[in-house]
């Protein structure tokens, strides 16, 4: 699956202020293939879009997608490829370290640009475990995170004993970020035709029963 450089996939939907009624009337959605064509607020029926169950209690969050162009895997691909252009010699842990840097400025910028691409506000419905699972990858997404910034900027004085740990730390973040966004499922918007999107990256079997919804 694409990495999608606009979207932290760890992160769970955000609920919207004052709660949503558990069965809201769908509207502004429609199922063309492995794509689901969407209006700008779209209320979809009750189906996790990443397992395709429905199991009750479901929740019901509000989520964001972003159109997120691919060119935007331009900008994490030149972070890495910088390091290895402007330096030569043998590699390294530090080179090593240079690279995953670059890469993550590359992210980050794409984050940046991608704020000033359009959105969709989807309602979507979630099975309790699929919710649990995902604040559980962002919470320890976070923590590597936090070990990485803060021993990063603490590293000369560190104990020579733990100065491996911010690197390790932030090379295992970006690992786990990048091997999530390839193998964990994400929804993500390639195209924006006029008011609607096209959102890819529904289970198969959420896409079977909303072809078959009125």
């Amino acid at each position: 699956m694409p990495m999608s450089v606009g979207e932290n996939p760890y992160l769970p939907p955000q609920t919207p202020p004052g709660g949503i009624p558990d069965a809201p009337r769908t509207f502004g959605w429609e199922v063309l293939g492995p794509v689901v064509l969407v209006h700008r607020t779209a209320q979809l029926p009750m189906v996790d879009p990443y397992t395709g169950g429905s199991e009750d209690p479901m929740r019901m969050h509000r989520l964001p997608i972003g159109y997120r162009p691919r060119w935007l895997w331009g900008f994490p691909a030149l972070g890495a490829v910088g390091p290895m252009v402007m330096e030569t010699g043998n590699w390294g842990m530090n080179r090593l370290f240079q690279t995953l840097s670059g890469m993550f400025l590359g992210w980050l910028l794409a984050r940046i640009v991608s704020l000033f691409l359009p959105v969709c506000t989807l309602h979507l419905f979630f099975e309790r475990r699929t919710l649990q699972l995902r604040t559980a990858f962002a919470r320890i997404m976070g923590g590597l995170f936090v070990v990485a910034f803060l021993g990063g900027s603490l590293h000369f004085n560190l104990p020579w004993w733990v100065q491996w740990l911010p690197g390790t730390a932030f090379a295992c973040w970006l690992t786990s970020l990048l091997a999530c966004l390839t193998l964990t499922r994400t929804l993500r918007c390639r195209r924006k035709c006029a008011d609607r999107f096209e959102i890819r990256g529904f289970h198969p079997k959420a896409l079977e029963t909303l072809a078959r919804k009125p």
